[in-house]
């Protein structure tokens, strides 16, 4: 959910910030539509120092941390923050404070349930084990662990969503050097059947991923797009000789 929400910003700020320059550098005059932006959620998942993936690194170096004490520090973090809801104001009262939370993402809210959460963030090795593969006899193993010599005993927390959230952010940066090009993908019923549709459905996937917003951003400035090699094709023979004498 995390890395849709990246890529969803991604999208928004690609789409819309390449609309508004070519507005500009040919002078159109256009409406300015304001588009959901959704740094508000990406902060609260991921914005140091406070956001829910560093809590639960805190929470994880703690001795005795819990499941319990990482949703509650959750909670007593940002239960002011909007795009932050508990279990129980979507309707799931049998999860307190203290042992889920809801994210109010982009294309919905989403209720998470802590347990196990601390268990699954871990992803230290036993320093046993890494130095039997630093000695394995195998070079490709030797190898891929020579980075893990000389590591100690009760070495450094080593996070899964800190791991995550690098790569992702290596892969934003890549992604921001390319000249992209998207597809959307809508799912037009919910039972999976052939020959149905639900107009609701599709509306609400089209207003959530920011489609909508980009179509009206078009269509108050560019609504037609012809390459001007084809116009020039198209109505030349019927201009006068001058004008067909003219260079495109």
């Amino acid at each position: 959910n995390f890395a849709n929400e990246k890529l969803q910003q991604f999208f928004l700020k690609f789409i819309f910030k390449a609309e508004e320059d070519l507005y500009r550098d040919e002078n159109v005059a256009w409406t300015r539509i304001e588009y959901q932006d959704n740094q508000g959620c990406i902060d609260l998942i991921e914005k140091s120092p406070t956001g829910i993936k560093r809590l639960l690194d805190e929470a994880c170096k703690k001795p005795n941390g819990t499941d319990v004490m990482f949703c509650d520090s959750v909670y007593q973090t940002h239960r002011r923050n909007d795009n932050y809801m508990e279990p129980r104001q979507v309707g799931n009262k049998s999860l307190r404070s203290n042992e889920g939370f809801v994210v109010r993402h982009f294309a919905g809210d989403v209720c998470y349930t802590g347990a196990g959460f601390l268990e699954k963030n871990n992803d230290i090795l036993h320093s046993d084990f890494t130095e039997q593969m630093v000695e394995a006899s195998l070079p490709l193993l030797a190898t891929m662990w020579a980075s893990s010599k000389g590591g100690k005993k009760g070495q450094s927390f080593n996070s899964v969503s800190r791991k995550f959230i690098n790569d992702l952010n290596q892969l934003m940066d890549d992604l921001n050097q390319t000249k992209a090009h998207f597809i959307r993908c809508i799912k037009p019923t919910p039972t999976l059947q052939p020959s149905e549709f639900k107009p609701s459905l599709v509306l609400q996937q089209l207003r959530c991923s920011g489609t909508i917003d980009a179509v009206q951003l078009m269509a108050g400035a560019y609504p037609t797009r012809i390459p001007f090699q084809s116009i020039y094709e198209r109505y030349a023979p019927h201009m006068p000789d001058f004008v067909q004498r003219l260079d495109p």
